[in-house]
């Protein structure tokens, strides 16, 4: 017997911009950037903050 499942989501069908593309859309002002700096940036995030810098930042 066959079941067939529904998802509940639906996924891209199209394919996600390359930081090339997104960095010639942001010069020509197509858009303000943002994801461009997302994809860019967002892994420092997850770093952590070196203790040297903590201190200095201590009050």
């Amino acid at each position: 017997m066959n079941l067939a499942i529904k998802c509940s989501f639906a996924e891209s069908t199209s394919a996600p911009c390359s930081v090339d593309n997104q960095i010639r859309a942001f010069l020509a002002g197509d858009n303000d950037g943002e994801d461009l700096l997302h994809a860019i940036y967002d892994h420092v995030l997850d770093e952590p903050v070196p203790e040297r810098m903590r201190v200095l930042l201590k009050p």
